[in-house]
């Protein structure tokens, strides 16, 4: 007896549709492979982080000298000098970075409540700055 299934003639519904699917799908994954690829090439490119506060910060300045007026650094040429003897005590998320000295050593601060004046901070252990003025 001759069944219809056995037919070669017998075409399976929707056979264009799912080829036309499994090569979109291969095509999809070969363009993530790629770019997963292309990421990873260039991932010191692409991911940077920046900490724009004193969090994490491990180069402390001591100055050979606790005397006011003297120069602890130099920042674009121009002498930082000691404002205080005593170290300011601050939270180190409350300090935003204002630059680096000229030996590219030291990261120059500024405080929350500096103002916008010639008042910065050198940081001196976790927690502790030194006040300087230009």
């Amino acid at each position: 007896m001759n069944r219809v299934e056995d037919s070669p003639e017998i075409r399976v519904f929707g056979g264009k549709w799912a080829a036309g699917l499994g090569v979109a799908l291969l095509l999809g994954l070969a363009a993530v492979t790629a770019s997963a690829i292309y990421d990873k090439a260039h991932l010191s490119s692409l991911e940077t982080v920046t900490e724009p506060t004193a969090v994490g910060d491990k180069a402390f300045v001591a100055p050979a000298s606790r005397e006011l007026g003297i120069t602890v650094l130099t920042w674009n040429g121009r002498p930082l000098r000691l404002a205080d003897v005593n170290n300011v005590t601050a939270f180190d998320i409350g300090m935003l970075k204002a630059g680096m000295d000229d030996t590219h050593s030291f990261f120059i601060y500024t405080g929350p409540a500096t103002g916008g004046g010639s008042v910065y901070y050198l940081k001196a252990s976790d927690g502790e700055y030194l006040k300087v003025v230009r």
